[in-house]
């Protein structure tokens, strides 16, 4: 037990790390992801260097660990994002009051890979996409008859006829629908955009069967007396007690996902259902934009859904 009056100090790199999570959110306006990417670069260099003072920052300590991540990360794009992650890290620190005399901001370029190294990262291997063939036969595949299934079943064909981004889709409330021109208005103001942009995010005429399932998942839901326009278009499980007294399933609960990992367990679920191998939802605007392709639109539909 520490005396009375007696506090740990805390390392002065942990106080400086929260300043620049700070300034990546508010200032930068990076996305959730985007800084915890950060502070797992900015953790593992740490380790690297035994949590060193960062005034103490050389030259030497960025040439030194990009040999180690060379010789350590599996690829050459992981090591260019670590990289230029840590390069950003240290000019912006250099910036700072206590850093300014101590750091060097051109050291922090000692971080860049080669030029060759830094192609190599960007050419990147082409991720595999499912056929419209897969998708439908996945999606007639999924059971029914729940609310929670025909839900699930509307999500995997959301995503198939209009390649809207996840984030996008659980954040999504059911005005955001406009039935007449068929299209989901991604508000940045209640919907989780890329930069958060307003996006009209069109339904693309894949198949009539696939439309039909979104419009009768949208017909049903505006059929349960609690839903409002303000409700989630796909909300999540409500899970609780049952009569018995343990946690089950007690089916929708009109709240949104506070993540997206259960719309890649729907994905997941369904393509191994039929033995395929899992396709990311984000591969689904590779199969649109090949499909638009393969029928020959013009260019200015083809640009609705790249």
């Amino acid at each position: 037990m520490m005396g009375k009056g007696i506090m740990k100090k805390k390392h002065p790199n942990e106080i400086v790390k929260l300043k620049h999570y700070e300034y990546l959110q508010h200032a930068d306006a990076k996305a959730e992801s985007t800084i915890r990417r950060a502070e797992k670069a900015i953790d593992q260099y740490e380790k690297f260097t035994r949590r060193a003072d960062f005034r103490t920052f050389k030259m030497d300590d960025a040439l030194r660990y990009k040999k180690h991540l060379e010789n350590s990360v599996a690829t050459d794009s992981s090591a260019v994002s670590i990289l230029s992650i840590l390069r950003y890290f240290f000019k912006w620190l250099s910036q700072q009051p206590g850093y300014r005399k101590s750091i060097n901001p051109s050291h922090a370029d000692f971080f860049k890979l080669t030029n060759r190294a830094t192609r190599a990262a960007k050419s990147q291997i082409e991720k595999p996409f499912p056929n419209l063939v897969q998708v439908i036969a996945a999606i007639s595949a999924m059971p029914a008859k729940t609310d929670v299934e025909i839900r699930d079943r509307a999500i995997l064909t959301t995503v198939a006829i209009t390649g809207i981004r996840v984030d996008a889709l659980i954040s999504l409330k059911l005005k955001h629908f406009d039935l007449k021109r068929m299209l989901f208005i991604q508000d940045p103001s209640e919907v989780s955009t890329k930069f958060r942009k307003l996006i009209n995010t069109f339904v693309f005429p894949l198949d009539r069967d696939l439309e039909r399932i979104l419009l009768d998942w949208i017909d049903h839901l505006q059929k349960i007396p609690s839903v409002m326009p303000d409700s989630p278009i796909f909300p999540k499980v409500d899970i609780g007690l049952n009569d018995e007294g343990c946690f089950s399933n007690l089916g929708l609960s009109l709240e949104h996902w506070a993540t997206t990992t259960p719309i890649r367990k729907i994905f997941k679920t369904a393509f191994s259902s039929i033995g395929e191998a899992y396709y990311n939802p984000h591969s689904f605007r590779k199969m649109i934009v090949s499909e638009a392709y393969r029928r020959r639109l013009p260019a200015n539909e083809l640009a609705l859904v790249a």
